[in-house]
């Protein structure tokens, strides 16, 4: 028998009371549901985009990369292109450099081949404004007081400015020969502070400058050194270097037949007996000629240049 209610109303069956909590339940999970679900669509829907752009980012990357990898092939094979020219230029300039070197050591030699028949004479005496005639005389005398030598001199002129030292002179001889002459015999001027020397281009000395330490070196371990032009020439001294270096025979002395074992030997003059050159030696005389005879035209002297 069913207990009667007190309002008057019927209660609910437990079974009911169930059931719509349940389905109340099962509402809100399933609108929660939707709402995580719309939530993941969304963010799916967002990553989707994003991931869109990165791939279109990236194809635009790989792109530039690709347009990079051309321009940096290019520019290699520009390079080498380049790197070749460039080859061919050096091969060029180094050509161009060896034939100017060759074309400059041609021109000194032939400037040398010109002054072959020169000399440089350093010391004798200067006047003040000495003229190329006086110095023509000076050297004249010179030759013959030392040399015991007349040659024909085709001009002798000072080189340089003048300062406190006189300058040097250019003798340019007429014979190649009186030339040889004076420069192998120039040991006899030792002690009189005059000093011949050959007549060479600028690049030629720099040349044997560069090559005086070795030459000294060498002639102080008592070895023969000297200049062939442009090359230093080392050897060991022979028996005919000694004999040469003895004082030479006293060139007034006639040279007869050889002496009998009878006959003495002939005197050999010393450094010491030859006169000493001085300003008055060399001093013209009163009565000398004047190098121009009057009434000649004038002539352009150019002197040598130095």
């Amino acid at each position: 028998m069913k207990p009667p209610s007190s309002s008057g109303q019927r209660l609910a069956s437990p079974k009911t009371i169930m059931r719509s909590e349940v389905i109340s339940l099962m509402e809100a999970h399933k609108t929660s549901l939707n709402d995580t679900i719309c939530n993941l669509q969304r963010a799916l829907s967002e990553a989707t985009s994003k991931l869109s752009d990165v791939i279109e980012s990236l194809e635009f990357t790989q792109k530039e990369l690709e347009d990079s990898k051309k321009e940096i092939r290019k520019l290699s094979d520009d390079n080498a292109a380049l790197e070749q020219q460039l080859r061919g230029l050096s091969a060029d300039t180094a050509e161009v450099k060896q034939s100017l070197m060759k074309a400059t050591d041609r021109a000194d030699y032939m400037e040398d081949q010109s002054r072959r028949n020169n000399l440089r004479i350093s010391g004798i005496p200067e006047e003040r404004n000495e003229n190329w005639q006086q110095s023509h005389w000076k050297v004249s005398q010179f030759l013959r007081r030392h040399f015991n030598l007349t040659p024909d001199l085709e001009r002798a002129h000072r080189v340089g400015k003048q300062k406190d030292k006189p300058r040097d002179i250019v003798v340019k001889f007429t014979r190649f020969q009186d030339r040889e002459s004076v420069l192998q015999d120039r040991r006899r001027l030792a002690g009189t502070r005059v000093y011949v020397n050959e007549d060479l281009c600028p690049a030629t000395l720099d040349i044997r400058r560069s090559k005086m330490d070795e030459l000294r070196e060498a002639r102080r371990q008592g070895k023969v050194a000297y200049f062939n032009y442009r090359t230093l020439v080392v050897r060991e001294r022979r028996d005919k270097d000694r004999a040469r270096d003895r004082p030479a025979r006293d060139a007034t002395q006639p040279q007869a037949t050889p002496p009998s074992p009878h006959t003495p030997p002939p005197r050999v003059a010393s450094i010491a007996e030859y006169p000493v050159l001085t300003s008055s030696a060399l001093q013209p005389p009163a009565s000398f000629p004047p190098a121009v005879p009057p009434n000649t035209p004038a002539v352009d002297f150019k002197p040598h240049s130095d």
